[in-house]
């Protein structure tokens, strides 16, 4: 089947809001706290109720599921790879072969903590033929702040997740639609998008993020 990146992209983002809203009523903390395999077991169960998906698999080995989608391609794998590695989650389409690697990152500081990651995705999208299954891989990852004197804290999380989008990514078309902030001509093989979520606490805000690279 192929791939519904908006359908993709919406449920990334409510799967996010969805998990660090109920952390925040059950514990009592800010979801800056929450471990990352929460928002990991979330994403994993709400990626299985998109159509195209048929089986999604936690904690996979970055070689076998490259070797199952037909991904491996000529000559040595990538270094930045890490082919003995683990992809956090591997989507599987109806038809049974891998159609997407997704890594998920709890709450990020500075561009560099995911700048490995999206180094290491990028390559196993790049090492796939075009006969491969594989269709995306993204990065999911939230971004969090208290208010300030002189932002609030939906000001300052607004802000820090634009200057990714610019920043780090280097693309500088922007639109909102549905509250999520579109970084990326539409058809283009890369975009960034974040949307930043109510919290239960005045005084915090977040936002989930999602990186997306498609053949």
């Amino acid at each position: 089947m192929t791939l519904a990146l908006n359908a993709l992209i919406k449920c990334v983002h409510n799967s996010l809001e969805e998990v660090c809203n109920e952390f925040q009523l059950i514990s009592g903390f800010s979801c800056d706290q929450m471990p990352e395999y929460l928002l990991t077991a979330g994403l994993y169960r709400s990626l299985k109720k998109l159509k195209s998906v048929g089986w999604v698999r936690p904690e996979a080995n970055i070689k076998d599921s490259m070797s199952e989608a037909g991904a491996l391609g000529r000559g040595p794998m990538p270094s930045a790879l890490n082919a003995a590695g683990r992809f956090d989650i591997i989507v599987y389409g109806t038809s049974g072969s891998p159609i997407g690697a997704i890594e998920v990152k709890k709450t990020i500081n500075s561009h560099s903590q995911i700048a490995s990651d999206l180094t290491r995705l990028r390559s196993a999208l790049n090492k796939s033929p075009s006969s491969s299954s594989i269709q995306y891989v993204g990065m999911a990852f939230l971004i969090a702040n208290s208010g300030g004197d002189r932002k609030t804290a939906t000001e300052r999380v607004d802000t820090r997740a634009n200057n990714i989008g610019t920043n780090l990514f280097g693309i500088d078309y922007q639109k909102a639609r549905d509250g999520i902030y579109r970084y990326g001509e539409d058809g283009h093989p890369e975009s960034y998008t974040y949307k930043v979520s109510d919290s239960s606490e005045d005084s915090f805000s977040f936002a989930s993020c999602f990186w997306v690279s498609t053949r």
